[in-house]
């Protein structure tokens, strides 16, 4: 007894793989369901009109085929009325199919060949892809041939053998039967299989594609697509997000686009983009569009050509990043490392570079640049009378002034505390005197810093690098500040704040 239950046991491996190797059944989503049962309906009701008329053409009297005429008709009406339920309609419709095999067999006094609608009934059921009419069906054939065939063999056969020996005719049948249903079953769960495949499939390129629209989402990036061939262009659901068009409305094309970028980007966008379709290079590009309601954005646009074999585009697929806020991250971090804090002014790091490039130009284009260094006369006075607050009001004041008195070509920096520089590109004598007499008087005016009247007058020293003397920046700058030194220390007495400018 133990023997035998462990060889169960051991034999349950290959009976479980035996089993998945069969038809799960119930595979059919509602609406293929639908189209095929409505098929079998059809079918079974095409059945019922001619089964009275290959009755008559026989010369038999209507009466004879009549009874099993009308009990298939109910049966097909129960299949159609949908309160039913699916497994109650599919089992009706197979018992009306299984029925009219049998009334074709009476019909044609059970010759062999009529014995043939059976098998194609049985295939016709398969179609559901379900076991209880599937297994319905076999039973009705088993019944037919077996019980029937014995209790009226005339009904079902035609020939005396079968006659006197129903059961092993009917076992002869069934096996032809049995036959059909393993190529049916295979074909069934190989279509299961299919389905399952395609499922998956499907399911897969679905979450892709919302792990794609999140990740754009979350990157701030839309992808587009254009067929040359058919001149149409897709776009992702985050691109209508992030150019802020409606995507029941907006339709794609390189016109709408185009209206969406900034007029003053435009013919640039434009000219790229032809560009890059007539050569099939990469496409890349940076632009500004206008969202709704005037808000401006600006994006980084990438393609990637395809072309065929006689290099002729066919396609380019791309993608729209939002670099808005990058782009202000990197200006604020540029804004952090090239200008001072306080004033917003240029800080020596940069005014240096600027100083180099106006070098470099002077020294091959036969031109000059003039450096002026300035220092605040009395600021020490107000840091310790008003404190620092109002010391730093008084900085950003007298940079306001500073930018009002030069040129907008010139570059006005802080170099740290109370010290300021200006260069001026193309400038001699002439001109970085009358700049240097502009800010003193733009500095000779009171300053009003929250109610309070400062007053700070400026020593400024002047440096002048012409063509053909070749200087650096560090030693153009120390002779600006030795000339603003030698100001500032001037037989004047500090308490009157005057106003001095000192060439080298």
């Amino acid at each position: 007894m133990v023997g035998g239950t462990g060889e169960l046991w051991r034999a349950r491996p290959q009976v479980r793989r035996a089993l998945e190797r069969l038809p799960r059944g119930g595979t059919l989503d509602a609406s293929s369901w639908a189209r095929r049962h409505r098929g079998i309906c059809n079918l079974l009701w095409l059945h019922v009109a001619l089964l009275p008329a290959i009755t008559v053409l026989r010369g038999d009297t209507l009466w004879h085929a009549l009874p099993e005429v009308a009990g298939i008709a109910w049966v097909a009406v129960a299949a159609e009325v949908r309160r039913f339920g699916t497994r109650a309609r599919s089992a009706a419709a197979t018992l009306g199919l299984m029925a009219c095999s049998a009334a074709a067999v009476h019909v044609f006094d059970g010759v062999i060949e009529a014995h043939f609608h059976f098998f194609v009934m049985v295939a016709v059921v398969a179609l559901y892809q379900s076991w209880l009419p599937y297994l319905l069906a076999l039973a009705f054939v088993l019944v037919h041939h077996g019980l029937v065939g014995t209790l009226v063999p005339e009904s079902v056969y035609n020939h005396q053998d079968a006659i006197d020996r129903p059961w092993l005719w009917g076992l002869v049948h069934g096996g032809f039967i049995v036959a059909e249903s393993i190529a049916c079953l295979v074909y069934w769960r190989a279509s299961e299989l299919a389905v399952e495949r395609e499922r998956q499939a499907r399911l897969t390129a679905e979450q892709a594609s919302e792990d794609l629209a999140h990740a754009q989402e979350l990157s701030g990036m839309g992808s587009w697509e254009w067929d040359a061939h058919l001149n149409l262009i897709s776009w992702s659901d985050h691109l209508y997000a992030l150019t802020g068009v409606d995507p029941s409305s907006f339709i794609p094309s390189l016109t709408s686009f185009q209206e969406l970028v900034h007029p003053e980007d435009r013919d640039r966008v434009n000219r790229l983009i032809h560009d890059s379709v007539r050569t099939g290079t990469l496409l890349e590009y940076e632009c500004r569009i206008v969202r709704g309601g005037g808000e401006i954005r600006r994006v980084h646009a990438l393609g990637h050509v395809i072309t065929d074999a006689d290099g002729v585009v066919v396609r380019i697929r791309g993608t729209i990043h939002d670099v808005t806020e990058r782009r202000r991250l990197e200006e604020s971090i540029t804004q952090m490392a090239f200008h001072d804090a306080l004033t917003g002014l240029c800080n020596r790091r940069l005014y240096l570079d600027r100083l180099r490039d106006a070098l470099t130009r002077t020294s091959t284009d036969g031109t000059t640049c003039a450096v002026l260094f300035l220092d605040l006369d009395g600021f020490k006075a107000v840091n310790d009378a008003h404190g620092h607050a109002m010391g730093d009001s008084l900085l950003q004041e007298v940079a306001i002034r500073l930018r009002a008195a030069v040129r907008q070509s010139d570059t006005v920096a802080r170099f740290g505390g109370d010290e300021f520089a200006v260069l001026c590109e193309g400038a001699g004598h002439l001109i970085a005197r009358s700049t240097a007499q502009r800010i003193e008087r733009e500095l000779d005016r009171p300053i009003l810093v929250d109610r309070v009247h400062l007053a700070v007058a400026v020593s400024i020293g002047i440096a002048v690098a012409e063509s053909g003397n070749d200087v650096t920046p560090d030693e153009l700058l120390r002779r600006a500040d030795a000339a603003m030194y030698e100001v500032k220390t001037s037989a004047r007495p500090t308490d009157s704040l005057p106003r001095r400018t000192q060439s080298e």
